[in-house]
């Protein structure tokens, strides 16, 4: 499947339209498996404008929890079942034994300011996310008053590479390993 993406990644920049990615993080998920998508991200990133990266959360009805739990197990992980998750009814889930929610969640963040500026992401989201007289100065404000610390983007292109070195070194890539 990883050949088919490449491309139709490709084609579709050969094509003129830009693509966002998503990636889920799922059961099983690992270090390495978090190579291969950072290494197929880093390899293709000229044909990808945007990308979202999250930890698998659990819905009510989605389907046999017994099932999802045996397979949870047999890679060491498990759902979080605890407040305040209780009370919202949607559960995070410990991917694996090498990989929890929390540091998923801290990995997604970093994919997202490796692959994304701050201007990509508003103009991959300007379209059904945001009001039509919304602006990206607006948007910049906005960010500005949060702090972009918070938000799944980088500020420049410049400050991609920084969080790519911070990601390499966190998935413990080495230069042997990168882009294999």
């Amino acid at each position: 499947y990883i050949k088919h993406a490449s491309t139709a990644l490709i084609n579709a920049h050969n094509n003129g339209i830009t693509l966002k990615i998503n990636i889920l993080f799922y059961i099983g998920e690992n270090l390495n498996t978090l190579r291969e998508t950072y290494n197929f991200l880093a390899s293709h990133s000229e044909y990808i404008r945007a990308i979202s990266a999250y930890p698998m959360l659990i819905y009510p009805g989605m389907g046999s929890l017994i099932e999802f739990e045996k397979e949870l197990e047999k890679h060491g992980g498990s759902i979080i079942k605890k407040s305040p998750w209780n009370e919202r009814k949607i559960f995070p889930v410990n991917l694996s034994s090498e990989l929890s929610y929390s540091q998923a969640e801290e990995l997604a963040l970093l994919f997202g300011k490796a692959f994304q500026t701050m201007e990509n992401y508003f103009y991959q989201k300007q379209f059904g996310y945001f009001p039509p007289n919304y602006n990206y100065s607006d948007f910049k404000s906005h960010v500005n008053s949060i702090g972009i610390a918070h938000f799944p983007f980088s500020a420049t292109q410049n400050e991609t590479t920084y969080y790519k070195s911070l990601l390499e070194n966190k998935l413990q890539i080495s230069n042997k390993t990168k882009h294999m």
